[in-house]
């Protein structure tokens, strides 16, 4: 079956494959979810696409071990049943720790709203939407939580390349950054 999705002038085109066997499954996840590169010291995986109720990451879960960093940068859409996959696949990892890598806006939005998202991780660097209200440009910036954090939680302005305006966050600040201060979080498994 092949579907589309369509955001703004982005088209997402996906397929989805009835009565695959375990193999084929774990071999579709490597090449269209994620994808794993060997670092000294650590694991980075990049996990891409969509995050749905077809998202499968028990086959990931068995090649983590020690300390793992995720990239989440080509996370473009993620549901509630995502959500649940995400964090079901965090509390069950047998992974040391793991640090969140240039967080999408999807999967930033989401971590804002259920601190479980994070898990026991620590966010390092997330995307941001910014608008200038000037030109009306939008982009998308990478933030450092570090950089953020020291600034009391203040996002920073940036210089619009389009009209040298001012380009701010365009969402309110202290709910799209309310996963720097995440709730306690009880991750054990369910």
């Amino acid at each position: 079956q092949v579907r589309n999705r369509t955001q703004g002038q982005k088209t997402t085109v996906g397929a989805s494959f009835e009565d695959v066997d375990e193999e084929t499954r774990a071999r579709l996840s490597r090449l269209t979810q994620w994808d794993i590169l060997d670092e000294p010291n650590r694991i980075r995986v990049v996990v891409k696409g969509d995050i749905t109720e077809a998202s499968s990451f028990h086959c990931l879960a068995q090649h983590l071990v020690g300390r793992v960093d995720f990239d989440l940068a080509q996370v473009a859409y993620i549901n509630s049943l995502g959500v649940r996959e995400w964090i079901g696949f965090l509390r069950k990892a047998n992974i040391q720790g793991y640090e969140l890598h240039a967080c999408s806006v999807p999967f930033t939005l989401q971590a804002a709203m259920i601190p479980s998202m994070v898990g026991r991780g620590t966010v390092v660097s997330f995307f941001a939407p910014y608008f200038c209200e000037s030109c009306g440009h939008h982009a998308d910036k990478l933030l450092q939580s570090a950089a953020v954090l020291a600034a009391n939680n203040q996002p920073p302005v940036f210089q619009c390349p389009k009209c040298s305006g001012s380009m701010e966050l365009d969402d309110i600040p202290e709910r799209y950054l309310a996963f720097l201060e995440p709730e306690d979080i009880e991750d054990s498994a369910d």
